[in-house]
């Protein structure tokens, strides 16, 4: 049997992480990828979600810059500018904060 932070079972890790996280009065969002989760963003329960997602794009233009990428030639970190596929994505994560979904 696997433990739940085994690679063998990544699923059941990250569900263990949103469980724990939960418990401990904080929210989780998941990073999808083609429909199969492949990490979690876990942060304060109560926080503003339109705080959360400024601090999602900065941590995002951070990793983008150590891996010599780029989000996107004509986003900059100062502009609220988002593609379709980000805002429907903010679209769903705010929804589920109304309890929407």
């Amino acid at each position: 049997m696997s433990k739940p932070g085994s690679k063998e079972n990544p699923a059941r890790f990250l569900q263990s992480i949103v469980e724990e996280a939960g418990a401990l009065g904080f929210e989780t969002e998941p990073l999808k990828e083609n429909g199969n989760s492949i990490g979690l963003v876990v942060f304060e329960d109560g926080l503003a979600m339109s705080h959360v997602a400024r601090l999602i794009r900065k941590t995002a233009l951070v990793l983008t810059d150590k891996d010599g990428g780029d989000i996107s030639p004509s986003i900059s970190a100062d502009t609220c500018q988002v593609s379709v596929e980000e805002r429907a994505q903010l679209f769903d994560f705010f929804a589920k904060g109304a309890g929407k979904s």
